[in-house]
């Protein structure tokens, strides 16, 4: 019988939220999904899982010097221990079977290998990495909650669903070479090399993989877009609309934002069931606009949010000109821009 050193669960819960999560998720079709628990001395260990293709580890620091031996149990079994204790663990091999305790708390599972966790790779080049931060990054992902294709390179992080864009202003400078990406990186800030897969936590406890994406991405487009002069913009209380808006959803997925003397009307219309819903409110405009209106999806009126100031306000830019169909938010490190909805008459005139 041997036991294994105290075990801080926060540093289980942290490898799990950052990384297992996602890994289990992508795998699964698998069966054999499992973590292990590999001590690398005296001092330290590591806590290892993959589903074949995905991978991460966690390295951190025992509590209480004992003999210990490689821990190996199911994923469900990890997931279950994050959330039945609270502090510090020991883990006991009896008679095949682990026994994990803390105080007078007692769980008990069967051991569960998996050989991909064997197949991992961890070698980093931290010489020519540089870091980046998600902690405030914004990725735009399609209504499936599927990830599109996004792209790091000078100082921005951009993604594009062909129909809004989002460019991320960061401190970082990583060069003209355009680094493509088909997943986001867990929040907090991380050591990325453009020629590995892999990334490191700036505590350098934590590495996982991710996936790179191939092909292009309208990085110029983008930057151009973004720039487009807009003649006009309307300010509003953030939380007013906000309000208005997700009542608006209920009846249509397209939200109007119809312009008046000092306020806007949001509204929403369902002809399909003869529906009809409108709130004005308060609203400044840069001056007085000589077009009817902009009209949005409700997804994409929902990331303006991200732009709100400190003072609660949300600035939306647009065009005077009807056939213009740019809008823009800003805040300091954001930019959320892309094209609104033509009106009923204008398609039609179009037909």
């Amino acid at each position: 019988m041997e036991k294994v050193k105290m075990i801080k669960i926060s540093d289980l819960r942290r490898i799990k939220r950052l990384c297992f999560d996602k890994i289990a998720a992508n795998g699964t079709a698998r069966r054999d999904l499992a973590v292990q628990i590999k001590p690398l001395n005296d001092e330290l260990y590591t806590v290892i899982m993959s589903n074949g293709v995905d991978y991460a580890r966690l390295v951190a620091d025992f509590i209480q010097p004992a003999e210990t031996e490689e821990i190996n149990i199911a994923w469900t079994e990890f997931a279950r221990i994050c959330d039945f204790f609270d502090k510090t663990i020991t883990i006991t091999n009896k008679n095949g079977m682990y026994e994990i305790k803390e105080g007078k708390t007692k769980f008990k599972c069967a051991i569960s290998k998996s050989e991909a966790n064997n197949n991992c790779y961890f070698k980093f080049d931290f010489d020519n990495a540089i870091k980046i931060s998600m902690d405030d990054c914004f990725v735009l992902i399609d209504r499936k909650m599927q990830m599109n294709k996004f792209a790091l390179g000078e100082n921005m992080l951009m993604s594009t669903d062909g129909n809004f864009a989002t460019i991320n202003h960061l401190k970082q400078d990583f060069g003209t070479n355009i680094h493509l990406f088909t997943e986001k990186f867990p929040s907090g800030m991380w050591y990325f090399n453009p020629k590995q897969r892999i990334i490191v936590s700036e505590d350098k406890k934590i590495a996982c993989s991710f996936s790179q994406a191939t092909g292009g991405f309208p990085f110029e487009a983008v930057k151009k877009l973004v720039k487009q002069p807009l003649s006009n913009w309307l300010e509003v209380d953030a939380k007013q609309l906000k309000e208005v808006a997700d009542k608006c959803s209920k009846i249509d997925d397209k939200i109007i934002l119809q312009f008046a003397d000092n306020e806007v009307i949001v509204s929403a219309n369902n002809r399909e069931q003869a529906l009809d819903f409108a709130v004005p409110i308060p609203a400044e405009y840069n001056h007085k606009p000589t077009r009817l209106d902009i009209r949005f999806l409700d997804k994409y009126l929902t990331e303006f949010y991200r732009c709100i100031d400190e003072n609660g306000k949300l600035k939306i830019f647009f065009d005077d000109n009807q056939s213009t169909y740019m809008t823009r938010c800003e805040c300091k490190n954001l930019s959320i821009f892309g094209m609104s909805l033509m009106p009923p008459h204008l398609m039609n005139k179009g037909a």
